[in-house]
């Protein structure tokens, strides 16, 4: 029996490449999973320390199983705020193919998954990006969205100066040729984008409807619990709005879930989640001027794919083959 392998957190990125992660999760979505409910479990409120059980298996690709570890609290010493592996197994015999330090492909198949929106939800011209995040999700998030679209000019909000100029040095690093630039002007930097990304554990709106263009896309990443909300009503009040995962959504993220509570927003203005957008031919925007919206939660879906595709590619290279 062939040994697992194990792959680094490292080891990922150089392994594959965006497009390449956003073609597996578009093949992904359309050939389905099944997927278990997600299990959450807070360790310690006072933190907001958690541990998140996710899982996913279909026919011929493997089954897998992520387990995360998540403390917000470590922001404040210096420490990376969740650690995470994800498990890969035969499809048929059930052995481990392989474990993955899965830090760096929950980044790549997050970022991938909404660049997979956006790139039938975004206007086809669009050219200004606006990310609204300073973690290290926000690199990732800038290149993916940049494979799907040309942008001149990506713009890096934060809070902190210094922390919005040094992650628009590392985006700048990811994208030569295009103009990056930071901000602590949250309006302005709305006002001047097509596309917006958010990836903060916001709990009080970062981003306004009323900054807004005509026709810009939002991509809402960070709220993953029902008391986090990245956007305002007026961001979702007559958006067409898609998810990542119908149920996933609808049930743990502040972004919808506050909103329909609050009859802001009807199910009725759900247009359907990743599935349905890969199933399409084409565009699923309607007219240039109509704002479109895209909450993610993360599931074990993109998990799978994202895993599989990472893992054939170590077990050609480990066998001296060409990836």
């Amino acid at each position: 029996m062939t040994s697992p392998l194990w792959i680094g957190a490292g080891e990922v990125a150089a392994l594959v490449t965006m497009p390449e992660m956003i073609a597996a999760l578009r093949d992904g979505f359309r050939r389905g999973a099944v997927m278990a409910p997600r299990q959450r479990h807070e360790i310690e409120p006072a933190d907001g320390a958690s541990l998140l059980v996710m899982a996913a298996w279909a026919p011929g690709v493997g089954r897998v199983v992520k387990l995360m570890s998540a403390v917000p609290a470590n922001r404040a010493r210096g420490l990376p705020t969740s650690a995470e592996i994800v498990s890969l197994f035969d499809p048929v015999t059930g052995a481990l193919l392989a474990a993955i330090d899965s830090a760096a492909l929950t980044s790549l198949r997050t970022a991938a998954a909404s660049a997979l929106a956006a790139d039938h939800l975004a206007r086809p011209d669009a050219r200004r990006l606006a990310v609204f995040a300073t973690g290290p999700l926000a690199p990732w998030m800038a290149e993916a969205h940049a494979a799907v679209r040309n942008y001149d000019r990506v713009t890096v909000w934060g809070r902190d100066a210094a922390r919005a100029a040094a992650t628009a040095g590392a985006i700048a690093r990811r994208l030569p040729g295009v103009q990056v630039v930071s901000t602590t002007d949250a309006a302005s930097a709305a006002a001047d984008a097509d596309v917006i990304t958010t990836a903060t554990r916001a709990t009080v709106p970062v981003l306004r409807g009323a900054w807004l263009c005509p026709g810009a896309h939002v991509d809402l990443v960070g709220g993953y619990k029902p008391d986090m909300r990245e956007s305002d009503d007026a961001t979702v009040a007559g958006a067409s709005i898609w998810l990542d995962l119908r149920s996933a959504a609808l049930d743990g993220a502040g972004d919808i879930q506050q909103p329909l509570a609050a009859g802001v927003i009807a199910a009725s203005d759900i247009c359907g989640d990743l599935a349905d957008l890969v199933r399409l031919d084409g565009p699923a925007r309607r007219m240039p001027t109509e704002r479109t919206v895209f909450k993610s939660v993360g599931c074990a879906l993109e998990d799978l794919y994202a895993a599989r595709l990472v893992y054939d590619r170590m077990a050609v290279r480990r066998s001296g083959g060409v990836a």
